[in-house]
């Protein structure tokens, strides 16, 4: 089973000023509580994140992220290994007020409780992964609406 997702938000920020608040990858596990563990040296080409992720259900989600492509303010395309496997894609445009991200990803499940539970009932994989990128969108646009003020 493919994990398949495009989602758009739209943020405050215009593209530049979002980019200056995402690139500061230290500050992720303050913003997102689900993000267990992260270790990574920054937003550019060749970084590779460990992440430990705890999605809505009862266990942990562990992958490398391999930043391919960087294009600041644009775009980032990076490769994703561990207990999901695949590629993932951030795109960022500005509007006439703020910016709008497009996230596209074609993840698999590799190994683990998140491959049994994709085989035997992949709606509820399918609903977990969304839930985990839809919530993380609007954990960070709490944190943006934070620092404007």
């Amino acid at each position: 089973m493919r994990l398949t997702s495009e989602r758009c938000y739209d943020f405050p920020l215009d593209a530049e000023a979002f980019w200056s608040v995402i690139d500061r990858t230290d500050s992720y596990r303050d913003w997102w509580p689900w993000l267990r563990s992260f270790d990574a040296d920054g937003l550019h080409v060749g970084d590779r994140w460990s992440c430990v992720i705890r999605p809505p259900l009862p266990y942990l989600v562990r992958i490398t992220v391999e930043l391919r492509e960087v294009d600041p303010a644009r775009l980032v395309v990076a490769d994703i290994s561990g207990d999901l496997a695949g590629t993932a894609r951030l795109e960022i445009e500005d509007l006439a007020a703020g910016c709008r991200t497009r996230l596209l990803s074609s993840l698999a499940p590799e190994r683990g409780v998140l491959r049994a539970l994709s085989t035997v009932a992949p709606a509820v994989a399918r609903s977990g992964h969304e839930a985990v990128l839809d919530r993380g969108a609007r954990q960070l646009a709490d944190r943006l609406r934070v620092d404007q003020v």
